[in-house]
């Protein structure tokens, strides 16, 4: 995988909200590509939103693990 970054659920946040295969709300995380950084996905749904290769992927997530409760 390429990169990681954490992101907050403040306004503005609607880019890594929703998977593009399944419609759900990316809660604790998930993937985008460098090729459409809009276009998210879940994790079970990371290796369907394009063709590129995991490395150009980069993993969104909310809560470190000292921030889950």
């Amino acid at each position: 995988m390429g990169e990681s970054t954490q992101v907050g659920l403040n306004a503005g946040d609607e880019d890594y909200t929703e998977c593009a295969v399944c419609h759900y709300f990316c809660h604790l995380g998930g993937l985008v590509c460098k090729c459409n950084p809009t276009r998210a996905a879940c994790f079970e749904h990371a290796e369907h939103i394009c063709e590129c290769p995991l490395t150009k992927r980069t993993l969104f997530y909310r809560f470190t693990l000292q921030q889950v409760p």
